[in-house]
């Protein structure tokens, strides 16, 4: 069996992300594996806005994630970063991951899957733990969140897109720059906007997703060894067949 945990912040999109992986899983689309554990940085009551004024309060969010993960019967280590930020100003994030490292002891777990977390990741957590992160981005392409890579590509005049599944490195230097292990690619015309390239990349990553985590459990790669493994002809094939339904 093959056990793996999921990190999140609990917002909408990374529950319906969420949803997807356990469906596979539960269906056995993703086959003798199990997700073992969930980490969420946010607990009940807290939005995911982290005080931003400029942005709508998402009080319930965390609540609905929670909600779903009890009614599955999911364990799940919640632990507030807000709160640790507020207590302890200068080290809040080392604290996060330390708590965290604690209390996920108990859950076996091969990898640890990043989906709509927020934060970045402690060095020493990042060192420890088999981290594996969606990265909105081809292998060695632009760093930064979604709309900077974007921005990037668009500047760049560049004719192919991707997304990319990464373990994370320690070290701000290596932020969104760790070793990739799947891939995949698709072409961007410039005829194609800001939103319609995001749309192109968005439906193909829980695919990404689904078909990485398949390549684990069969052993078609390993963690740290070997390229990456380019998955688009699985991500486009799965593509067709929800067109045709």
């Amino acid at each position: 069996m093959f056990h793996f945990t999921i990190w999140t912040s609990g917002d909408r999109d990374a529950l319906k992300l969420i949803q997807r992986i356990h469906r596979a899983v539960q269906s056995g689309e993703v086959p003798q594996a199990h997700i073992s554990a969930l980490v969420c940085n946010r607990i009940r009551g807290e939005d995911a806005t982290f005080g931003c004024p400029s942005r709508i309060r998402k009080d319930e969010e965390a609540d609905e994630f929670l909600d779903w993960c009890d009614e599955q019967g999911l364990p799940v280590i919640s632990v507030s970063s807000r709160e640790l930020r507020r207590a302890l100003p200068e080290r809040w994030r080392e604290e996060l991951g330390a708590r965290f490292r604690r209390l996920l002891s108990p859950y076996p777990a091969e990898v640890h899957l990043l989906v709509g977390y927020m934060l970045w990741v402690d060095d020493i957590t990042a060192s420890k733990l088999p981290l594996l992160n969606l990265h909105p981005a081809l292998p060695g392409g632009p760093v930064g969140s979604w709309q900077e890579v974007i921005r990037a590509i668009q500047s760049q005049g560049a004719s192919e897109h991707g997304v990319t599944m990464q373990l994370v490195k320690p070290g701000r230097e290596n932020r969104d720059r760790g070793k990739p292990v799947t891939f995949l690619h698709f072409p961007v015309t410039p005829e194609m906007d800001f939103d319609e390239i995001r749309e192109a990349g968005f439906r193909r990553e829980p695919i990404l997703l689904i078909e990485t985590l398949k390549a684990l459990v069969q052993g078609e790669i390993r963690l740290g060894e070997g390229p990456p493994l380019d998955l688009t002809g699985a991500v486009e094939g799965r593509q067709r067949i929800k067109k045709r339904i």
